[in-house]
């Protein structure tokens, strides 16, 4: 592949960065425990080549620029921070939807940690250039309220030490962006061959089966008398109500949904 030039310079001929399948290898099993949408395009279909039907994994297939909004939903009825939702975009498709930005502003105690695979084009459609510098994603990012976005251009290690803190700002609350520069790789051969249906039926049933355990931890967690063991308290959950795809930490507006499935 052609190197991509941008704003008159020849892009990361020479960087230590990583491609973008090992950038999207590295996600996938860092964060196998939390949701993660997927941008549309290369990205996806890397992740659904990694791990077909991962049940943690949303594609956007066809939404280019909506997954830092997808994610925003799912974080709006997710209790947990230190699970947060995971979004692993690109480049072309933040610029395509910046509305996913402003919503950090909107959406106050809903974090997400916000990953972009910056490879400076347009690459399932022929690798067009796109029109962004390296660091006007963060900027962009800055602007819109997320706190301490970053870059990264190194390898895995520095990868790590700036997911290290990325966490650990989205665990106290708040989303972060990692704008990640990598370098674009042979096309996957892999393609999102599970019906959508069957994909967000998955994801929320992981996203369900997550906020479940959640709750149950921290019900055991306020039971547990002080300085004594005794035997984990039994969940008394009720069956999950089919009107409900994503969990939530409030209580549903459907008549169908058990009030004790939302007993705090």
């Amino acid at each position: 592949m052609a190197p991509v030039s941008r704003d008159g310079e020849t892009l990361r001929p020479d960087l230590p960065c990583l491609t973008k399948d090992e950038l999207v290898a590295h996600v996938v099993e860092r964060y196998e425990d939390r949701p993660i949408v997927l941008t549309t395009g290369y990205v996806s279909r890397i992740a659904y080549g990694l791990r077909p039907g991962a049940p943690n994994h949303f594609y956007m297939v066809g939404s280019m620029g909506m997954a830092a909004a997808i994610a925003r939903g799912v974080s709006s009825r997710w209790s947990d921070p230190e699970r947060a939702p995971v979004v692993l975009d690109g480049d072309g498709a933040v610029l395509m939807g910046l509305h996913g930005l402003l919503l950090e502003q909107e959406t106050t105690g809903c974090p997400i940690l916000h990953l972009v695979a910056d490879d400076a084009a347009y690459a399932s459609t022929g690798s067009q250039a796109v029109p962004s510098s390296r660091r006007r994603i963060r900027d962009l990012a800055d602007a819109a309220g997320y706190t301490r976005p970053a870059l990264v251009s190194g390898d895995e290690v520095d990868l790590e030490r700036v997911l290290d803190t990325a966490d650990a700002t989205v665990a106290g609350g708040r989303s972060t962006l990692v704008q990640c520069l990598v370098r674009s790789g042979p096309p996957p051969r892999a393609r999102v061959e599970s019906a959508l249906p069957a994909v967000a039926e998955a994801f929320g049933s992981f996203c369900r089966d997550r906020a479940a355990d959640d709750r149950t931890s921290r019900r055991r967690e306020r039971t547990r008398p002080t300085g004594s063991q005794h035997a984990p308290t039994r969940s008394r959950r009720g069956p999950t109500p089919r009107c409900c795809v994503i969990p939530s930490s409030r209580v549903c507006s459907s008549p169908r949904c058990a009030p004790s499935w939302r007993r705090p």
